[in-house]
């Protein structure tokens, strides 16, 4: 700012010298001269924002958010386009200030400010009523379930194996669905959260990871033998019928727990917690705190789990090889473990 330009025109006037220079600083980290100069008097802003003649489209576009535009972490200043997380430390916001050109006045709005100009549309009939079916799906439908259920099983243990299959895998299915349309409503891409097309190298990371799950568990099982896993409380599957429900159901509960566990809380703990190690940490207390019930050594097993399948999301950011290493592990567990 402040150089002397060649051919200069007036690209349009902040509304105060602070506006002004944080045009001018946009326009800069995209590689457009700026210079500033004082407005006229009967101007409503003490200064003008100039460009070079030949400079004058492309920074009318960036000023107008184009998708050429530019964005600037706040964690840690890296530079990436327009629509994206930043690839460097996955930090969703931007510093760059969002500006709307109005004839030859730009209206000046911080990133972290809401957008006044034009006014958002208010929720449509349909999008409530999405709303209120995600409502739905996690206060209302898991304790129907339970209801339901509790009419066809024995009076006691172990259950069916293809009730609790139902049981689990319609309560996983109404988890995933309120979790993505939270992501689908945030207005971020699924991308973000690893949720892209599966790939075929997915199968490859999907044994390898079945393979360093099984080799986890004999390690901490003797390294704390005197501990015991408490046993599951249902029967294994006895039939074609089973066995079909048993892979339905690991399918649906290993894609519900990576995507809460790693794929979506890793994403958000890591911009909350600015680290990704504690990120990783805090997802994999949480996902083991729900294990409780298979005794101190499963809920040993399954911290180290989460922390190694959490640094594997870090790696990898995809949620695919994580659902079907989980998924082949639970299976193997059933049949052979």
């Amino acid at each position: 700012m402040g150089i002397v330009l060649a051919d200069p025109v007036e690209l349009c006037r902040g509304r105060s010298s602070s506006d002004a220079r944080a045009i001018c600083l946009t326009l800069e980290r995209a590689g457009i001269p700026t210079a500033l100069e004082a407005s006229p008097q009967d101007a409503p802003s003490g200064l003008t924002i100039l460009v070079t003649r030949s400079d004058e489209s492309a920074a009318r576009v960036l000023l107008e958010r184009g998708d050429g535009s530019p964005r600037h972490c706040l964690a840690c200043g890296a530079t990436y386009a327009h629509g994206d997380a930043c690839p460097k430390c996955a930090w969703p916001r931007d510093a760059v200030p969002t500006i709307f050109v109005k004839g030859t006045e730009c209206d000046f709005v911080p990133a972290d400010e809401p957008r006044s100009d034009p006014v958002a549309d208010p929720i449509r009939s349909s999008g409530i009523w999405w709303e209120v079916a995600a409502v739905m799906a996690v206060g209302v439908v898991p304790n129907l379930l339970n209801a339901v259920s509790s009419f066809i099983r024995p009076s006691v243990f172990p259950v069916e194996h293809w009730v609790d299959s139902l049981e689990l895998s319609v309560m996983s299915g109404c988890t995933i669905f309120v979790t993505l349309y939270l992501i689908h409503r945030s207005g971020e891409p699924f991308s973000r959260f690893g949720i892209t097309r599966p790939h075929v190298p997915d199968l490859f990371f999907g044994a390898l990871f079945l393979m360093a799950g099984q080799i986890l568990w004999g390690f901490v099982s003797d390294l704390f033998s005197g501990l015991r896993i408490i046993e599951y409380y249902f029967q294994r599957p006895v039939g074609a019928v089973d066995h079909v429900m048993m892979v339905l159901k690991f399918s649906i509960s290993a894609f519900a727990e990576e995507l809460v566990t790693r794929t979506y809380l890793i994403t958000r703990l890591e911009t909350l917690l600015r680290s990704r190690t504690k990120a990783v940490l805090l997802a994999a207390l949480v996902f083991s705190s729900y294990h409780l019930y298979q005794g101190l050594l499963g809920v040993i097993d399954t911290f180290l789990f989460g922390v190694m399948y959490g640094a594997a999301y870090l790696a990898l950011r995809r949620i695919w090889p994580l659902v079907l290493g989980h998924m082949l592990y639970n299976v193997w567990g059933t049949l052979l473990g």
